[in-house]
């Protein structure tokens, strides 16, 4: 996978509306794979996971993450990963 598994990492989900998803089972996917799931961008995350549906919040935290050398990612990238 594009992250590591041995090292806890830290995603945030940006955006409403998740395809094939809801936002509560992507973040069950990622807790199952062993990763954090936070509401909000910090220095610490690792991955933003980029949904449909951003607000304006949203796009104040994609800035934040865009500013800590965040890695973005889609959803379809993170589902390739993900069992």
């Amino acid at each position: 996978p594009f992250f590591e598994t041995h090292e806890r990492q830290v995603f945030v989900l940006l955006g409403a509306r998740p395809w094939g998803h809801s936002r509560e089972r992507l973040a069950e996917l990622l807790a199952d794979s062993g990763v954090s799931v936070r509401e909000q961008v910090g220095s610490d995350t690792d991955f933003v996971v980029i949904l449909d549906g951003l607000s304006g919040s949203d796009l104040d935290e994609l800035r934040l993450a865009r500013r800590f050398g965040v890695t973005l990612i889609t959803q379809r990238e993170l589902l390739d990963y993900l069992p």
